[in-house]
């Protein structure tokens, strides 16, 4: 979206980011929490210092509004959080009571 939002049309390969390789290590782990958190923040700050007055224009030409990009991905991203906190509960459930 950063790109999207800069001028640059991306190109998203057919596996649309879901080609993760298998965590082995708790450090490989660490580093994809902090590089997510790392991504969120700069989006954020690009988000920030985006022109409010572009909002309603097209984010590239053909695409729909830069509002509504970003508010896409703001939703997404919460979307999937909610999903994670969902998980986590679960698992703290089942540690709790075995059945």
């Amino acid at each position: 979206m950063i790109q999207r939002i800069s001028g640059i049309e991306v190109e998203v390969p057919e596996s649309n980011g879901y080609e993760m390789p298998q965590l082995k290590t708790e450090a490989e782990w660490e580093h994809l929490k902090e590089d997510n958190i790392m991504s969120a923040h700069e989006l954020a700050d690009a988000i920030a210092d985006f022109n409010e007055n572009d909002l309603e224009k097209p984010v590239l030409p053909g695409y729909s509004s830069a509002y509504k990009n970003l508010q896409g991905s703001v939703e997404h991203a919460h979307y999937h959080l909610g999903q994670i906190v969902i998980l986590k509960k679960l698992l703290k459930g089942t540690k709790k009571s075995p059945v």
